[in-house]
């Protein structure tokens, strides 16, 4: 596998594997600055280290998860400039909802508060 991303819809998509996998180096990233926090004796960053990761772990209800996945991904399409549809935001993080009659209006309202970039899809 490549150390690329495809960035249209599809590849998107389909390159779920390789965004995890970044996620993780982001992990390793943050493992990295805070022993070098520790090292430094870096009491302000080891504390909001701790906040953020106070704030991760006090979401436990379901949506927060889906909110999680959604920044995660809105961050990638940010930086190649791209978008998605809501159909395609639900496949990808598994939305829970979509086989209701308004399966995606509770997602389209998460994605506009977060601001996320929707493609109108067209007909």
């Amino acid at each position: 596998m490549e150390n690329t991303l495809h960035w249209t819809k599809a590849g998107l998509i389909k390159n779920k594997r390789l965004i995890k996998k970044l996620v993780e180096r982001d992990r390793a990233r943050f493992c990295k600055a805070f022993i070098t926090a520790i090292d430094a004796r870096d009491s302000k960053t080891i504390y909001e280290m701790a906040r953020a990761i106070e704030r991760l772990t006090a979401c436990n209800v379901a949506g927060d998860r889906y909110r999680s996945e959604i920044l995660n991904l809105k961050r990638f399409l940010e930086i190649s400039g791209g978008s998605l549809t809501v159909r395609q935001v639900a496949a990808f993080i598994k939305w829970p909802h979509k086989d209701k009659s308004d399966g995606f209006s509770q997602l389209r309202k998460l994605l506009l508060e977060l601001k996320f970039p929707l493609t109108v899809q067209g007909k």
